[in-house]
């Protein structure tokens, strides 16, 4: 079974390869999205918000015609996997979408944080507030993200069926393998490996290499490709790329959000909110040191940071050393509230309207770190609408800011936004002529369908 899958998993890490292939895949996932997104019942959205949608929208179709999509390089992931601004700084789908809307500090924000991360996994308000201001769900965002395919290393002379295993096992083995021989000497830049299939239950691996790593490598490679069927009789000889230690660790890092992320989940209240943090890792003989300095100084979070890296770190114990200060952002901010009050105010004043409320309205959101909730204010109006409008602004605002069940105001915030109101029977009318237009589309299209068979 286990050859089974790992063969499934190398002709697709094959066949999606960065190639024609490989844009024709993305570009199929992003109209199969598409077709997804013109199913949404809009009624419930705000005029700026399926304005804002439908710019988003005719973004994606350039995008999607232009056909220039993010490329993986030196990330430590295996199979598909999604990756927000590449190297050259091609945005994904949902990134350029952000960053064609105006946002591009946004986009890169979120890159920082996630860049090999799932829309699902992300815990960004500021993503979520984008999202409703745009007309768009989480969920949404989610299906149009696409994963792209690791490249081939160029170590295999074979490309049919029967030979995956023998040089995509590096796939999958080759940062254990590497781990496991630097200890018995650096690693060279690359080793060169004798691969024979001797029966359909057994795989040899030999290499002519002198260095006592190679030899390490080679052997290993024995044990590991032990639970691998042997694909028909063949031989190969491999070139495989030998990244360092450093490397290796880089990149577990950087998919830990360079503890970033650890660091602000870390701070809980009633801790001080933590401004910056430094990490110092070194590794020894057998172990890996953790050091974090916080400011202010939070001797809890330290130790809640350490233990969070120290699982993920266990296997670096020789040759290891890293450091990075960070500045901690806000999960809230001005900057993230705005977007949500700009979103959710017309929906939520239309919902808690009472007669007498005037036809423009200025809604003020304020805070200070560590307040309990947000101040809603919207003058002038009643004192029915002012407690019902405030209620419901404030539910929103904390929706869109818990993260994991955790919710902290972990800044100074100060919000305006001044919007026309829409009556209750100002949105009944208008959604009933959506309806009707709906109506009138698909009739259209019926009528077309039919004349046409």
């Amino acid at each position: 079974m286990r050859a089974l899958v790992v063969g499934i998993a190398m002709l697709l890490a094959l066949t999606q390869s960065a190639s024609a292939d490989e844009v024709a895949r993305v570009r199929a996932h992003l109209r199969a999205a598409k077709a997804r997104l013109a199913t949404r019942d809009l009624a419930p959205l705000s005029p700026a918000q399926r304005e804002r949608r439908a710019r988003a929208i005719g973004d994606l179709d350039r995008y999607i015609e232009r056909g220039v999509f993010p490329r993986r390089t030196q990330d430590a992931y295996e199979g598909l996997r999604p990756r927000f601004i590449d190297d050259r700084g091609v945005h994904c789908a949902v990134g350029q979408l952000i960053a064609d809307s105006g946002e591009e500090d946004l986009s890169r924000a979120i890159n920082a944080q996630y860049e090999y991360a799932y829309v699902k996994d992300m815990k960004s308000p500021a993503l979520v507030a984008w999202a409703d201001t745009h007309g768009f769900t989480v969920e949404e965002l989610a299906i149009i993200q696409p994963a792209y395919a690791k490249p081939i290393e160029n170590d295999c002379p074979f490309r049919d069926t029967d030979v995956f295993t023998f040089s995509d096992f590096v796939l999958v083995e080759k940062a254990k393998l590497v781990l496991e021989c630097t200890g018995v000497e650096e690693p060279p830049a690359a080793v060169h490996l004798h691969v024979v299939a001797v029966d359909q239950s057994r795989i040899k691996v030999t290499t002519q290499d002198s260095s006592a790593f190679a030899r390490c490598f080679a052997k290993r490679a024995n044990v590991s490709l032990a639970s691998y069927a042997a694909p028909k009789q063949r031989t190969a000889d491999l070139v495989v790329d030998i990244p360092s230690p450093q490397q290796l660790f880089e990149r577990e890092i950087r998919s830990a959000g360079g503890g970033y992320g650890v660091v602000r989940d870390c701070t809980r209240y009633p801790a001080p909110v933590v401004s910056s943090a430094v990490i110092d890792i070194e590794s020894a003989k057998t172990d890996v040191s953790i050091r974090v300095t916080t400011t202010p100084a939070q001797p809890d979070v330290s130790k809640c940071v350490e233990s969070a890296l120290q699982p993920r770190l266990a296997k670096f114990h020789r040759h290891i050393k890293w450091h990075t200060e960070l500045v901690i952002t806000p999960r809230v901010s001005s900057s993230t509230v705005t977007p949500i009050v700009a979103s959710r105010a017309s929906e939520l004043a239309t919902s808690c309207h009472v007669a007498g409320t005037p036809s423009t309205i200025k809604v003020a959101v304020s805070a200070k770190i560590d307040d309990t909730q947000f101040t809603v204010g919207v003058p002038g109006t009643s004192s029915a609408f002012a407690s019902c409008f405030a209620d419901a602004m404030r539910r929103a605002l904390r929706d869109a800011h818990t993260v994991n069940g955790y919710f902290r105001i972990d800044s100074d915030v100060n919000a305006t936004h001044t919007f026309k109101l829409e009556t209750p029977r100002d949105r009944d009318k208008r959604l009933a002529n959506e309806r009707a237009q709906r109506e009138r589309t698909r009739r259209a299209l019926d009528r077309a369908a039919h004349e046409g068979l």
